[in-house]
């Protein structure tokens, strides 16, 4: 039987959409990142999947997710953030890591079973 993730944040609010005050974050999302990327980067509600094409940003928008996700109060451990190779998800959560910190290395990172 598969094992089910859900997004979950470390706040306690009930039904009530957590406020996001970004002039906390380390990383200025905005400035880092085109306008799609950022769309993307920004999301939190619900699952979302990243298709583009070749040399457009696909691995930075999910590396810089990952990352806005950990800064905005989502537990590490409750992400899953998958790839079509195992290198390729040690990669991006490395990435993560060194772009804002060590709780991006408790990220659930693996591959599509095909």
């Amino acid at each position: 039987m598969a094992k089910r993730y859900t997004l979950k944040g470390n706040y306690n609010t009930g039904l009530v959409k957590p406020q996001i005050d970004e002039t906390r974050f380390t990383i200025n999302y905005a400035e880092e990142l085109n306008r799609s990327q950022y769309l993307a980067v920004s999301a939190v509600e619900g699952a979302y999947l990243v298709i583009a094409g070749a040399g457009t940003g696909k691995t930075r928008t999910l590396v810089y997710r990952v990352a806005r996700l950990v800064e905005s109060g989502y537990a590490p451990e409750s992400i899953l953030l998958l790839t079509f190779t195992r290198k390729a998800a040690r990669e991006m959560m490395n990435r993560a890591s060194l772009l804002l910190d060590n709780r991006c290395a408790k990220v659930n990172g693996g591959t599509f079973l095909c």
